[in-house]
């Protein structure tokens, strides 16, 4: 008979809460006196989901691969910030794995749970593709983190029955690993994108679809129709979405607005979306702005590349990292 993971005296939990201390609870281990599987999720409410027997196993194996990815990177890269690597990282991947449990409410019945081995294999592979990855280009900037292995690995157990026939979602990410790049996520449901010509409807239907104008064009909100983008100098009507990509509207002080080239780092900008796309603008209210860029941890920084942290020698650098420990 096989014996399930189990924890002597202990239901065996996945913590939700990062920063949780490695114990009992972040462990699955088999007790061989037990022949019935026993474990949950602890919530930060102090209430135990458990996690069906058909989850549990899959679930530990992922979880460990994970933890064993994550310890990589904290073996390789902590020392390199100062700080000490993790030497269990089971805590860590636990709460990953089980994000999407902490928005279940008293209402929703999350005893449905699965596992997505779509998002299994692309939270493994973000995982393995930064293990030797120090600096954090695309992970960390400013007030925002978040690590490669997010998307992916907070979308690994479900609770939503399987044959439910759309999928929920948050961002565009999660529909693009669900299905494919065709699909966006709206009314927090992934749908297909529909490309439409010039002169077509682009108007969303009852959030079934995303229809999406073909390039050199762009969904003009008065007709709901498809229509070309405007030239640099012509009118834009405050749509900035009229200028197309790498150009906004900007508005005159003694007429129409027009469409004008966005700026890059160092530029300034009438307002934020002046700015290059993933800049930062420093105007406020009337106030025109300048153009910065946010560094990642590792990157060079300086007036124009600024750290949300510390910026010392050049260099971003972090006050703490997840998953690493304090030196």
């Amino acid at each position: 008979m096989r014996k399930w993971p189990l924890e002597v005296g202990l239901i065996p939990c996945l913590p939700l809460a990062i920063g949780l201390a490695a114990g009992a609870c972040d462990r699955l281990s088999t007790d061989p006196s037990t022949p019935t599987p026993s474990a949950g999720v602890a919530m930060p409410s102090g209430s135990v989901i458990p996690i069906p027997p058909s989850v549990l196993p899959r679930l530990t194996e992922v979880r460990n691969e994970l933890a064993d990815l994550i310890c990589m990177r904290s073996q390789n890269c902590c020392g390199q910030y100062g700080f000490k690597p993790l030497s269990d990282c089971t805590s860590f991947a636990s709460d990953l794995l089980t994000t999407q449990l902490i928005f279940a409410s008293a209402t929703e019945d999350v005893s449905d749970m699965w596992i997505d081995e779509r998002f299994v294999t692309a939270c493994l592979d973000a995982a393995r593709s930064v293990a030797n990855k120090c600096v954090f280009t695309g992970e960390s900037s400013g007030d925002i983190l978040g690590f490669a292995w997010d998307p992916a690995c907070d979308q690994v157990l479900q609770f939503d029955p399987q044959d439910a026939g759309d999928f929920p979602c948050g961002t565009d990410t999660e529909c693009a690993i669900e299905f494919d790049a065709g699909y966006a996520c709206l009314g927090l449901r992934c749908v297909p994108i529909v490309p439409v010509g010039n002169d077509a409807s682009c108007e969303q239907i009852a959030d079934a679809i995303d229809p999406l104008c073909e390039p050199g064009q762009w969904c003009d909100p008065s007709t709901n129709f498809c229509a070309p983008t405007v030239s640099v100098g012509q009118t834009c009507g405050g749509w900035n979405e009229a200028c197309g990509d790498g150009y906004y509207c900007l508005s005159q002080a003694a007429g129409d607005s027009t469409c004008a080239p966005q700026v890059g780092p160092g530029g300034v900008a009438q307002d934020p979306a002046g700015c290059m796309p993933g800049l930062v603008w420093t105007g406020t209210g009337d106030e025109s702005g300048i153009c910065y860029g946010v560094a990642a941890w590792g990157e060079a920084c300086n007036s124009v590349f600024r750290c949300g942290e510390d910026c010392d020698g050049g260099i971003c650098l972090p006050s703490s990292i997840p998953f690493c420990q304090p030196p």
